[in-house]
């Protein structure tokens, strides 16, 4: 097998400088992007689902947050009465945007 042919500057090892551009643009990325988002933790619950406890966090939270761009379920649990679930009940982060951001 051949190896490859790149362009270095000198002799021996070498790094490639495309790699070292992809990492600065990356950080530079996060750095601009991270300060724009925020997290809020809320909880759901109820009757009919997990997914439904979902929805009412949701709804709830966007009574008062705006902006709001994802979600992620921390947390999962329900309530039991005669062998039977009760209620369910989630733990959620929700992300927004920063308004202006």
């Amino acid at each position: 097998p051949k190896a490859r042919h790149h362009l270095s500057f000198g002799f021996g090892i070498h790094r490639c400088m495309g790699n070292r551009l992809a990492e600065m643009q990356l950080r530079i990325l996060w750095e601009e992007i991270l300060p724009r988002f925020k997290k809020v933790e809320v909880v759901g619950s109820s009757t009919e689902s997990t997914d439904d406890a979902i929805r009412v966090a949701i709804a709830e939270c966007g009574k008062t947050v705006r902006y709001m761009e994802w979600f992620e379920v921390k947390e999962t649990r329900g309530h039991i009465i005669d062998d039977k679930v009760a209620h369910f009940q989630v733990v959620l982060q929700i992300g927004f945007r920063i308004a202006g951001s």
